[in-house]
Order: C-alpha cells, then structure tokens, then sequence
C-alpha cells in the first residue's frame, strides 16, 4: 500500500481510460499505472494536513507545524546555557 496525498495521482493510477487523455506522464506513472492494474500496490489517499512528513519538507503555518510537531512527539530539550 502506497499512500498519497494526491487525489489527481491516485486518479490516473487507478483509470487506464483518463491515462490515454493525459498529455504528458513521466515513466514511473507508467510503471505506477501497471502495478495497481496488476494489483501488485493499491494507493490510497492520505491528506496531506495529517502527513507528519510535511514537517521536514514543506514551510507550514504555525499552526500546522505545531500539530505535526506534537504528532511525532518532536519536542525542545532545555537548554544547557553556555556549557558545550
């Protein structure tokens, strides 16, 4: 299982016709594409506001960052002062 927070990735993947359509799809797609057809990996959708992965690769607001921070439990140690 794949999970993705692109309902658009998931889309293309899943519907071979609405492929055919598509102007420009990089290889992986392709291999993407035959893997769920052959039922090898199913994609399923993860919104993105829940991916705690989007804290060490996305600039979030405030808010999202500390949701996402305490999701993973990520927290400050105290400081030693001038002690290194």
């Amino acid at each position: 299982m794949i999970f993705l927070d692109n309902q658009l990735a998931i889309s293309l993947a899943n519907n071979p016709m609405f492929h055919q359509r598509t102007k420009y799809v990089e290889m992986y797609a392709h291999f993407i594409k035959e893997k769920v057809l052959d039922g090898i990996i199913h994609l399923e959708y993860f919104p993105s506001t829940l991916n705690s992965l989007d804290l060490f690769t996305k600039p979030l607001p405030k808010a999202q960052f500390c949701k996402l921070r305490d999701a993973i439990r990520l927290v400050k140690l105290p400081s030693r002062g001038s002690e290194i």
